[in-house]
């Protein structure tokens, strides 16, 4: 199957040589952003911050950046951070990543920054990533690396941007972000899911009709992340239970006009990523187990050689009969529960930098005492107080533990997600780490 050097990250709109515009816009996955500030009191411009896709940069490429309202000396601070991470990517991996001397666009929500120092390399953008996406584009960088392919992203590009194979790759986007009809698509293509119950219902009615005796999931149709999920603390709700809940958010006025229930599953949560080519042929980019908290929010995913192995033909069979389903070449991720999808994502997902890393795994062994990755795991919320600690952080698990900790970018306004490359089980080096970085 035919493939790009970034296919396992979303796709190029527009030049694919030359400069792209790297912006990862995390509140582009919620197809119903009143989401957000219903469960998590928060919005778009809070929950960006795009300094994770610095690991998917290259130097000649523009990396855009959300500024926290009230952030101090802005433009120094990322650029330190940019360039902490970049010297650890170079020194351990030999990959080369932006700096503080490419082109960075910083982006300022509803106030400006407190102190705008001179940096030649940056630009300000007043509004949203997807404003700065659109304003860098009209300036000469002509391509930019959607990891959503969404039609608002499209529609803000001139015309010439997108020919209709992506028009059309984006209507399906959009339509499987919508978790009502993307369980609809699955299932009349034949995957294997749980029992779905969407409201309203697809003749148009409005009651649930639940079968006795199973135990039930609740889950906004626009949401993702876990925002809005109701597992009853992990152990699926009953009836009752279940009911109970829907009449308390209706009650309090923040129901969601689409919702699902969905048949609950016990046991681990899987989570695969995969490119699919649209006419039945599937490639398997990785295979690993989730970390969930209890509110069904991703902490981290650890893969493993033997893991994925274990669980790879299955995977590639869920996935070609996806590709029939779907239609069009498309980045997917899904969540699996004893063999049955029971979530798609048509995106890059959270767990993006294991198959980012495999990718690189020519470079990663070289630098690996067995030569080769055996296991990675993934922590979303590392704090790492300076990239002096970083440094120092890196190079003592490296020594002590011969594992490589490479954080996806450095974030000096909240939490780095990180990936620790051959750790054990019990996460010894991951610990190590923590410890070391903090502030």
């Amino acid at each position: 199957m035919p493939h790009s050097d970034t296919d396992h990250l979303g796709v190029v709109v527009g030049k694919q040589d030359g400069p792209r515009i790297v912006a990862l816009a995390t509140s582009a996955v919620f197809s119903e952003p009143s989401l957000l500030r219903t469960y998590w009191h928060t919005d778009a411009a809070h929950l960006d911050s795009g300094i994770q896709a610095h690991l998917y940069t290259r130097p000649q490429d523009v990396l855009v950046v959300q500024v926290p309202d009230g952030a101090l000396d802005p433009a120094h601070r990322i650029g330190d951070a940019l360039d902490a991470n970049a010297a650890v990517w170079r020194r351990h991996v030999g990959i080369e990543l932006a700096t503080s001397g490419s082109r960075i666009v910083l982006v300022t929500g509803s106030r400006p920054p407190v102190v705008r120092s001179a940096v030649p390399s940056t630009t300000w953008v007043h509004g949203t990533l997807i404003d700065a996406v659109a304003e860098t584009w009209a300036r000469g960088v002509g391509a930019v690396l959607a990891f959503v392919l969404s039609e608002e992203l499209l529609d803000r590009l001139p015309p010439s941007a997108a020919d209709l194979g992506l028009a059309r790759r984006a209507r399906v986007v959009s339509q499987l972000m919508d978790k009502n009809v993307a369980m609809g698509i699955l299932a009349a293509g034949g995957v294997d899911c749980p029992l779905t119950v969407v409201h309203p219902a697809v003749d148009g009615s409005s009651g649930l009709h639940l079968p006795e005796g199973l135990r039930y999931v609740f889950k906004p149709a626009g949401g993702a992340a876990g925002v809005g999920v109701f597992t009853d603390d992990g152990r699926g709700a009953d009836i009752a239970t279940l009911t109970g809940h829907i009449a308390e958010l209706r009650a309090a006025g923040v129901l969601p006009r689409r919702f699902q229930v969905q048949e609950f599953l016990s046991g681990p949560v899987l989570g695969a990523s995969m490119w699919l080519d649209g006419a039945g042929g599937c490639r398997v980019l990785e295979v690993h187990r989730q970390v969930i908290d209890g509110s069904g929010r991703f902490q981290g995913a650890r893969w493993t050689r033997t893991g994925e192995a274990a669980q790879v033909v299955a995977v590639r069979a869920i996935g070609e009969a996806m590709s029939v389903a779907i239609g069009v070449p498309l980045l997917v991720g899904i969540d699996l529960v004893d063999g049955r999808v029971i979530e798609v994502n048509p995106r890059l997902t959270a767990s993006a930098p294991i198959a980012h890393l495999l990718r690189h795994e020519g470079a990663l062994g070289q630098a690996l005492p067995g030569g080769s990755i055996e296991s990675i795991d993934l922590d979303v919320r590392v704090p790492i107080a300076s990239g002096r600690r970083l440094s120092a952080a890196v190079d003592r698990v490296r020594q002590q533990h011969g594992v490589l900790a490479l954080p996806q970018g450095v974030n000096p306004y909240g939490s780095t997600r990180v990936a620790f490359v051959n750790d054990d089980e019990a996460g010894s080096a991951r610990s190590a780490f923590v410890r070391l970085v903090a502030g």
